[in-house]
């Protein structure tokens, strides 16, 4: 507890003089709102953010947030079937060492410490944002490969109210359906209110054929049902009220999925099934006055998990509940200087029926960074994370980044030191949890450089290169113990390092519109020593990292007309240590049409998606073939009011 009052008694001390300086705001009665939103945005100098846009959010609406990841990122997502986990390999680390954030809030597990893709609709959110390597530090530490940044925001539109409603009917008795409205209430003299409601369902059998020694047989016991819900509620004081300068936010969330596992295709038959249920809550508060911007946030999440195995005779289930609380502040004394930090105290309660007990995890931390241009072309950040884990000082993470940018050539630079502290299972299961773990750490970095050859208006076309490195000791890995258990150790050391590279061009002339982007990845994930003795894969590519992997995606739009397609190639990935066994590369296409009806305020958006055009048999994970060739019909409704 003292531990934690002395981080937010610093905390404070860092606040202070940036209060002190905000009572001259009070006789300002004119404000330079441009330079108020300059000043105070992140420019994240030195590290690479990938920000999703809203035509690749919407190319993706009815699908989910691996798949777009999948196709969309560097990223490589490992599918347990159609309908099983996805789980993320970024940069040759491991699914933990990505790090996801729900407006800020962690949402990885304290028990397993990652995330399932394949539970995010992408029709329920509205920013995606990619945090590479060090990048993530700026929310939490862990994420050696990355950070994924989910979040929500009002509609800056004039309508009163908007409906939307997407219906999809596709192969394999798949359906879905996402209704989404947006309605504002405005006092013109004291408040505005802005409301969106999102419904999401999903139900789908995935009883598909697939090729397996020469027949074809047909997946079973892979059927799923998902659905959720998102409310959020914006209360925008007017210009000219009292509280002119505050923003008020409450965002609810909440998700119900059940699915059949299905066995490997070695196993005849198995009834093996998983529930997921999760409600995240958040309340945000945000003042902003010219060059100073405070926030606080507090959050709820709640998240039951029931695995069921009838052969088996097995029923377990896992329930966590986190409590959070964050409190940002932003301060731009000048335009070449941006002073931020912040604190976040979180607490996790995790009752499972692989614990002898309920098991509590406190975690307090806090932040500060600056941000410095002292030249037009060259801009810094620098910024520094203290972690507070069951009242033990944790590694101090420190980050660096350096942006250049002359004429048309830019230039980044970064390196930072990061740690992630051992799951709640890793610590506390029965009989095999091991307190004594350390937590896994080293440094991570990259560099970069971008030329863009053409950057007009109606013509855009860049070149990009980046090589990024991580070195990280202590790796948790559970391996063979007494008595057929498997027990978590920190045995491995890992050296990943690569290069990704990226061509993107983008033409709009009167009607036509053509935007098209191909990328390359190269990752080597080498384990630096043996693990046991006898051990062979020193100096081996970690399993289910692909050396190599390109993809691309072509879209042109022809008045109310669209076309788009896409396309992945993903090099051989060892199932082994020993990087004897292997699993083939595979190369995928997805086509779609569309055309757009304009009727006074309704607008119809009819789409055919054909996915893996090429029918290619394939597996992401060995034993678990995936969906040959597919279809997707998606109509598409929007109303809107003004």
């Amino acid at each position: 507890m003292s531990k934690f009052i002395f981080l937010f008694l610093l905390f404070l001390s860092i606040s202070f003089p940036v209060f002190s300086q905000t009572e001259q705001d009070s006789v300002v009665q004119l404000e330079a709102v441009e330079i108020e939103s300059n000043s105070l945005e992140e420019k994240a100098a030195g590290f690479e953010v990938q920000k999703l846009d809203s035509l690749a959010l919407a190319s993706y609406q009815t699908s989910d947030l691996g798949r777009l990841l999948s196709f969309r990122t560097p990223i490589f997502l490992k599918f347990y079937s159609v309908s099983g986990l996805a789980s993320p390999s970024f940069r040759g680390t491991s699914a933990g060492h990505t790090q996801v954030f729900w407006e800020g809030i962690p949402l990885n597990s304290p028990t397993l410490g990652q995330v399932d893709f394949s539970l995010f609709p992408i029709g329920l959110l509205d920013e995606v944002n990619v945090h590479y390597g060090a990048a993530s530090l700026r929310y939490g530490e862990g994420g050696f490969g990355g950070g994924i940044a989910l979040s929500h925001t009002p509609k800056n539109t004039e309508d009163k109210f908007s409906l939307n409603w997407i219906q999809s009917v596709g192969s394999f008795k798949t359906f879905k359906q996402i209704l989404s409205s947006s309605y504002s209430i405005s006092d013109a003299k004291r408040l505005h209110i802005k409301a969106t409601s999102r419904l999401f369902y999903k139900s789908a059998k995935n009883n598909y054929p697939f090729n397996f020694g020469g027949e074809t047989l047909r997946r079973n016991q892979a059927a799923t049902k998902q659905k959720g819900i998102v409310q959020e509620f914006y209360f925008l004081p007017t210009t000219i009220s009292r509280l002119s300068n505050h923003q008020f936010s409450f965002h609810f969330w909440a998700q119900d999925a059940n699915r059949e596992l299905p066995p490997p295709i070695t196993v005849p038959t198995n009834e093996e099934t998983q529930g997921d249920f999760s409600v995240r809550n958040l309340l945000s508060w945000k003042y902003k006055k010219r060059n100073l911007e405070i926030s606080t946030k507090a959050g709820y999440l709640y998240d039951f998990l029931e695995y069921r195995n009838e052969i088996s005779d097995i029923i377990s289930k896992t329930k966590n509940q986190s409590y959070h609380f964050l409190s940002e502040l932003k301060y731009a004394p000048h335009q070449k200087v941006l002073l931020q930090t912040g604190i976040r105290l979180r607490e996790d309660i995790a009752e499972v029926d692989g614990y002898e007990n309920a098991q509590t995890q406190s975690q307090q931390s806090i932040f500060a960074s600056i941000e410095y241009s002292p030249f037009d072309f060259l801009q810094t950040t620098f910024l520094v994370r203290q972690v507070v884990l069951d009242n033990e000082f944790q590694s101090f993470s420190p980050s660096v980044g350096i942006s250049f940018v002359k004429n048309n050539l830019e230039g980044k630079v970064n390196i930072a030191r990061n740690f992630r502290a051992p799951t709640l299972n890793d610590r506390y299961w029965f009989p095999v949890g091991n307190p004594n773990l350390r937590n896994e750490e080293g440094w991570n970095g990259e560099f970069s450089a971008a030329y863009h050859l053409i950057n007009n208006q109606k013509t855009k076309l860049s070149l990009s290169s980046l090589y990024f490195w991580a070195k990280m000791q202590d790796w948790i890995l559970w391996s063979p113990a007494v008595a057929g258990y498997w027990r978590p150790e920190n045995l491995r050391s890992v050296f990943s390092r690569g290069i990704e590279s990226n061509l993107f061009f983008k033409k709009s002339i009167q009607h036509f519109h053509l935007e098209t982007n191909i990328s390359y990845t190269y990752t080597y994930s080498e384990n630096l020593k043996p693990i046991r003795d006898l051990d062979e894969s020193e100096g081996k590519q970690l399993i289910y990292t692909p050396f190599h992997q390109q993809k691309s995606f072509l879209y042109a739009a022809y008045k109310t007309q669209f076309f788009r397609v896409e396309q992945q190639f993903v090099g051989r990935r060892f199932t082994t240590t020993t990087n004897t066994e292997y699993l083939p590369s595979y190369f995928l296409v997805n086509a779609s049409l569309g055309k757009t009806i304009n009727y006074k305020k309704l607008n119809f958006v009819l789409e055919l998606n054909c996915q893996n055009i090429f029918d290619f048999q394939y597996q992401s994970m060995a034993f678990y073939p995936m969906v040959g060739r597919n279809f997707e019909f998606v109509f598409r409704t929007r109303f809107n009011s003004k």
